[in-house]
């Protein structure tokens, strides 16, 4: 299968990125003599890299759809059972602290939904005709990574202001039968892989030294017919809202609410996916 537009971005916005991490770095001496006291500073808030590994279980709602040369295909709903319990995903997000006001974030999300039934009525996927009464073995893969850059505008003592900029990378998969694989015309044809830029903001709170309260958001809507060239057609929108527990300065509890909310529109295949609900992780810091 030919490379995408998003494949062949991939190296470029790796490579961007290393970058802005060079040219923060560079020392900055005057901006030093401005920052406050260790004592100021809550607990939790005097690290080099954070890293937070999360247990998340979101109620989703997700719906694809593909086409190929003209003939539509059914819209597959997987949406789930809404009294069946949400599967469990884990998430690791990393966080760079490189100066007091500038942070780098490296996030990857991996998302998998996998179901056995039987098709009670005719089903099109990429073209291909699967009939009712044939057991099909489904599954949904989701992955994001994330690669974003904050800068704080206001950065008091007991809580920030920041902006962020940040380039996404999602690689979608929708198939059918387990014996499908990578060389399959169903597989090539539910597959979407897409690089977005998008911005955002990040603000933090200290009502204590040991907690912290923070909310987190970033979106992209595309003008038309801009997104088509840059080959990433849709929107996404994210948040996220949460608490945060220091007992020390190395390790944190942390506990929120978090969305992502994805649309993917092209000539041959569409997407709404929607994942929202609790998550509960812990936080190390060196």
């Amino acid at each position: 299968m030919a490379r995408t537009a998003a494949d062949a971005s991939l190296p470029r916005a790796v490579a961007l990125g290393c970058l802005l991490i060079g040219l923060v770095l560079l020392p900055h001496p005057a901006a030093a003599q401005f920052a406050p006291a260790p004592a100021d500073y809550p607990v939790g808030e005097l690290y080099r890299v954070e890293m937070l590994g999360t247990l998340w279980s979101p109620a989703r709602d997700l719906t694809v759809a593909s086409q190929t040369s003209g003939v539509s295909g059914t819209t597959l709903d997987a949406s789930g059972d809404p009294g069946a319990a949400a599967p469990r995903f884990a998430d690791v997000r990393i966080r760079l602290r490189l100066r007091r006001q500038h942070r780098i974030h490296l996030d990857y999300l991996p998302i998998r939904y996998a179901a056995d039934t039987t098709l009670d009525g005719r089903l099109v996927l990429g073209g291909i005709d699967f009939e009712p009464g044939v057991p099909v073995d489904s599954t949904l893969t989701w992955n994001t990574w994330r690669l974003a850059y904050e800068y704080d505008v206001i950065h008091l003592a007991r809580g920030y202001l920041g902006l962020l900029g940040e380039v996404r990378y999602t690689d979608i998969e929708v198939a059918l039968d387990r014996a499908c694989d990578a060389a399959s015309s169903v597989c090539d044809f539910t597959r979407r892989r897409r690089l977005a830029p998008a911005v955002g903001g990040v603000v933090r709170l200290y009502p204590s030294p040991v907690i912290g309260l923070a909310a987190e958001a970033s979106l992209l809507r595309m003008p038309p017919g801009v997104d088509d060239l840059l080959g990433h057609p849709g929107r996404h929108l994210s948040y996220d809202v949460y608490a945060t527990l220091n007992f020390l300065e190395p390790f944190g509890l942390q506990v929120g609410y978090r969305s992502l909310n994805l649309s993917l529109e092209t000539t041959e295949q569409a997407a709404e996916l929607k994942l929202q609900g609790v998550y509960a992780g812990a936080l190390l810091r060196f």
